[in-house]
């Protein structure tokens, strides 16, 4: 699993290509290397841009290195970069699906959680009024901030167990966040307040969950 997680990262994020090197540490290659869509579009709202979402010219991502969050947008393509990718190659080699880019990429510190995550997620209600980032580690950490106002919500040490992921979720049209851990039990939190709400049991330790697009099932 080590190597496979390792091949992974050299597709998504390779050194040669983006100098980027995420920090491998949990076997949930997901849950650490995340699409923050939601900051990109939050942002293009500030700025006026229309941009629309899944374009190729703001593909970005966030990942956790040495007690941060990073933000990492990639390069954008002019129209001119963007016709010659488009154009077929004369030569027997297929036109890459994902060109390569020499140059570095955006990338900036959205937060400092001060811990190693083993999971991370984004989200927040869909009208992107609040834009949550959250975070959990071994010993028991989970944080939480609120990208929009800049704030930080939430940053306490929950027991000693490992979180082994936390997700961002929607229930009844409400942003909920749902954290599992090895102590044989997921917590829901309310956002933004980060309220326990309910610990729901298990007889063994949880290591994800998510909740059905139809918001009715976990």
């Amino acid at each position: 699993k080590k190597m496979e997680g390792c091949a992974l990262r050299s597709v998504l994020t390779p050194r040669a290509e983006y100098n980027a090197a995420p920090e491998i540490k949990h076997w949930q290659l997901r849950h650490l290397l995340v699409s923050s869509e939601a900051i990109t579009r939050h942002r293009n709202t500030e700025t006026g841009s229309s941009r629309t979402q899944g374009s190729r010219e703001f593909e970005s991502v966030i990942f956790p290195k040495a007690g941060r969050i990073l933000y990492m947008k990639m390069k954008e393509e002019n129209a001119e970069e963007k016709t010659k990718r488009d154009i077929p190659s004369r030569s027997s080699s297929p036109t890459p699906a994902f060109p390569l880019r020499h140059e570095k990429p955006h990338v900036e510190v959205l937060c400092s959680p001060d811990f190693t995550a083993t999971s991370i997620d984004i989200g927040g209600p869909s009208d992107g009024s609040q834009v949550f980032v959250a975070a959990c580690g071994s010993g028991g950490h989970m944080y939480v901030r609120d990208i929009v106002s800049d704030r930080e919500l939430f940053n306490v040490r929950i027991g000693f167990n490992l979180n082994n992921a936390v997700h961002i979720a929607s229930v009844r049209n409400e942003p909920k966040l749902l954290l599992s851990s090895n102590d044989n039990e997921i917590k829901v939190y309310s956002l933004p307040d980060v309220e326990m709400e309910r610990k729901i049991p298990f007889s063994f330790a949880v290591n994800h969950c998510s909740v059905s697009p139809d918001q009715n099932k976990l």
